[in-house]
């Protein structure tokens, strides 16, 4: 449960590097006497089809944003988001120099990069947090997903100034070596230390919980207190039904945040749940009233083990929620901030222990 899935860095990695560097990939020109202004005509054309989101470059960004894959499992349609990305796109071609079969093209992109994406994602996160609003019938992912276009949607765009290295092979431009690198940096940046890829990891770690969400990682970590599969079968305990009365009224909000470098951070958080060690104690004390009454004397291990199953939902549903403010730790890997799996504090706020 600790590892934050989707990949967003990936994702809007592909889509602010490699999909404007795609689009201009498309040869410039293939006149043998080259000269500046048709090397700046073939630029223009191919921001223009993305500032127009036509038909052919909006197919050719989603094929180049990243697999399908990846933005289903974010559960985002690719082209809503690059439309929502592009929408306040606009350019400027300032120069072209041309030296023989090397030349660079300045460029004045106006477009939404991605601290300005990041920045406006974790402050939708982060309110629709700690605006505790009850878990509907969405899941996890479709929230996630609608905070995720809404930001595309509303992030800023700014002035963002590009000398774009070019390069003529078999009489045909095209962007050179450090042309991708550049596009990157200026438009990607550093954005490990982000507080919205941060509060996105919050979120998919902790909301799945919230809105008991079978087969999600947090539900496997939830079950895997009680024991396998085998053993809710023995005790005629229904694994959905135990979720819901062990999980009911789970809660949370972010107090605070501290990004202490691109490795690590933690969040303070306030978590409203049931303790499940509460319950169990409960039910340990009905099934020693039970022992002292005689009421298992006659009774096979099968039927025993049953009655401590409906023992454990009752005192599930008598344990009320209570509060407690804990501190998580999180790491980076590889882009993806998870809960440092050293630590045990989600485990103490959920079981007590």
């Amino acid at each position: 449960m600790n590892r934050v899935n989707p990949p967003v860095k990936k994702i809007l990695l592909s889509a602010l590097s490699v999909v404007l560097a795609t689009a201009m990939l498309i040869p410039l020109t293939s006149c043998a006497m080259i000269e500046e202004r048709l090397v700046k005509q073939g630029i223009t054309r191919e921001l223009e089809d993305i500032k127009q989101l036509r038909n052919r470059a909006v197919n050719e960004m989603i094929q180049s944003a990243g697999s399908s894959a990846d933005f289903e499992e974010i559960g985002v349609n690719p082209e809503d988001f690059l439309k929502a990305w592009f929408s306040d796109f606009d350019y400027l071609v300032d120069d072209v120099s041309i030296n023989g079969n090397e030349g660079d093209a300045s460029v004045t992109l106006n477009c939404k990069t991605a601290k300005s994406f990041f920045d406006t994602l974790g402050a939708s996160i982060a309110q629709f947090i700690n605006e505790d609003p009850p878990a509907d019938e969405r899941s996890s992912k479709e929230v996630f997903a609608e905070l995720f276009i809404e930001a595309a949607k509303n992030a800023p765009s700014e002035a963002v100034s590009l000398v774009l290295p070019l390069e003529k092979k078999d009489r045909i431009w095209a962007p050179s070596e450090g042309y991708f690198e550049g596009l990157e940096n200026v438009l990607v940046g550093d954005v490990d230390a982000s507080e919205g890829l941060f509060y996105a990891s919050v979120l998919m770690i902790l909301e799945p919980l919230k809105r008991i969400e079978e087969g999600s990682d947090a539900m496997k970590y939830f079950l895997q207190r009680f024991g396998t599969d085998e053993d809710f079968l023995s005790f005629g305990i229904d694994k959905n039904e135990y979720s819901q009365l062990g999980l009911g009224g789970f809660d949370y909000s972010v107090e605070a945040i501290a990004i202490e470098s691109p490795e690590r951070a933690s969040a303070t958080i306030v978590v409203s749940c049931k303790k499940i060690a509460d319950a169990e104690a409960n039910c340990e004390n009905k099934l020693n009233d039970l022992v002292a009454n005689g009421t298992f004397a006659a009774m096979s291990d099968e039927d025993i083990k049953k009655t401590i199953g409906s023992l454990l939902l009752a005192a599930l549903t008598e344990t009320a929620p209570s509060a407690m403010t804990i501190t998580l730790p999180f790491v980076n890997r590889d882009g993806l901030w998870e809960i440092d799996p050293e630590s045990q504090e989600l485990g103490k706020a959920i079981f007590g222990d």
